[in-house]
């Protein structure tokens, strides 16, 4: 299982990007789960499993 609680990335450049704000999500054992947005969204960045804030818990049941 895997837990996301409160996710967000803000890039830092000339202008700050909020690319991700506040995703929680819970993935269960065999579920597959499709997200999808715009290029430069976030969506490669939260599979890395890095956040400035909130939580990533992976559970191993």
């Amino acid at each position: 299982m895997l837990k996301v609680h409160h996710l967000s990335k803000i890039y830092h450049g000339k202008v700050p990007t909020r690319a991700l704000t506040n995703i929680s999500l819970t993935i269960a054992k065999g579920e597959f789960v499709g997200i999808m947005g715009p290029s430069g969204s976030g969506i490669s960045f939260l599979f890395v499993l890095y956040s400035i804030a909130g939580a990533v818990l992976a559970i191993n049941k």
